[in-house]
């Protein structure tokens, strides 16, 4: 069992916007971490964090990110068959190069979700 801590991942990235007429690449580090866990044999806990960093670069421009982070959790409780609960944090937050500003988005929601989508015909749906 490898544990909770599912993925660490750390690598190079490289980006170019398309979108402007000064098309700039910029280089940078990428990280990620997955979890997964359950509790009580009931709960379920999935989290991802995404991060990204872009160091100082000679053709930085306004609205050029220094980093960027986005990070998820989902917390899945069961109450029929395949049906969950859902209660979503997902938060974003960057900083930009040129103005130091930081900004965030954070966004929390609670549904319900239905986890067998794909069945073969000789299983009932329900």
């Amino acid at each position: 069992n490898s544990g909770p801590l599912t993925k660490i991942k750390i690598g190079a990235l490289g980006k170019v916007n398309f979108t402007s007429g000064n098309r700039g690449f910029q280089y940078g580090l990428l990280g990620e971490a997955q979890y997964k866990d359950s509790f009580f044999g009931i709960f379920q806990l999935e989290s991802n964090l995404l991060f990204y960093y872009f160091p100082d670069q000679s053709s930085d421009k306004a609205g050029d990110l220094r980093f960027q982070m986005e990070w998820g959790t989902i917390l899945k409780v069961p109450f029929f068959k395949d049906f969950y609960f859902i209660l979503d944090l997902r938060i974003f937050a960057f900083q930009e190069k040129t103005t130091n500003q930081f900004g965030n988005h954070i966004a929390i929601s609670v549904g319900i979700n239905y986890y067998r989508g794909w069945k073969f015909f000789y299983e009932p749906f329900f």
